[in-house]
């Protein structure tokens, strides 16, 4: 039952945990050891009728959700009998889908930003300081800042900003890959950690590619047109620029040689070419 259970009913993701928990090596040692044992996984609402003695209430529940799954938590007890040594589990089940799911909007909300989805800039700071205590020394951080966005906003006004921002943030999601971090720093500021890349020609090819998308143009009722673009400042880290705090200002020192040079295009930080003390 547990391995059918397990194959069929269970969320991939805690398959392994769940059989695991179930094993019979793992009852032997509980038993005499942490007696109960508590642990949360994700069923299949419909093998949840086929394998589980439900209440008139979740069997009703369960038969018309829409969701393929939902949050259980299950105690163990564990008891051993004393006259012939032979132990039994017992199982409550309790359906904290509800509470797991508004603890993952909690979540979400301290670390994403409002308006366009994105990590917000504390969220994306303490991720990629994380990422970089491991001591990989590979990646590379690129700052975004929109030419004209202050245009958009005065001409066209702030829905229209807002919705400029929303749509820099899908170009930046469809751009990158799921491992990298996105993040909104404020204002019209986006940037991008690219993890575990080293090559300098795939970097431009990114940002040549960016550059390109983030050329848009927006109109107004009366006909007035706002052109946009995106000038771009890159740091990739090395055993000296090996902190947000650094990466932050090489990438910004690289963006204001990218400002100076006409906007539209980006530079990725060198000592040799930007003067500019990272330490």
């Amino acid at each position: 039952m547990i391995s059918k259970l397990a194959e069929w009913g269970i969320h991939p993701e805690d398959q392994e945990e769940f059989t695991r928990s179930n094993s019979y090596s793992i009852i032997v040692d509980r038993v005499d050891t942490i007696p109960y044992y508590s642990h949360q996984v994700r069923i299949n609402p419909r093998e949840m009728l086929r394998y589980f003695k439900l209440s008139e209430e979740l069997i009703e529940r369960y038969k018309n959700i829409e969701k393929e799954w939902v949050w259980l938590k299950l105690d163990y007890i564990y008891t051993r009998n004393t006259t012939d040594g032979s132990i039994s589990v017992f199982v409550a089940v309790f359906d904290v889908d509800l509470q797991v799911e508004q603890g993952e909007k909690l979540r979400k909300s301290a670390t994403t930003d409002f308006l366009t989805g994105v990590l917000n800039r504390a969220a994306i700071e303490r991720k990629i300081n994380d990422k970089l205590e491991e001591k990989a020394n590979a990646g590379a951080f690129i700052l975004v800042d929109l030419d004209n966005f202050k245009s958009v906003n005065d001409i066209l006004g702030h829905p229209v900003g807002d919705e400029l921002l929303k749509q820099v943030a899908e170009i930046l999601k469809e751009s990158f890959r799921k491992g990298d971090y996105i993040g909104r720093l404020g204002g019209d500021e986006f940037c991008i950690f690219m993890q575990n890349v080293t090559e300098t020609k795939f970097i431009e090819e990114k940002l040549k590619a960016l550059n390109e998308k983030c050329r848009l143009e927006y109109h107004g009722e009366q006909g007035e047109i706002v052109k946009v673009s995106a000038s771009i400042g890159v740091a990739v880290c090395t055993k000296q620029v090996d902190e947000y705090s650094k990466l932050y200002k090489c990438a910004d020192l690289a963006l204001y040689e990218t400002k100076k040079r006409g906007k539209d295009t980006y530079t990725i930080y060198s000592e040799q070419d930007i003067n500019g003390d990272v330490v």
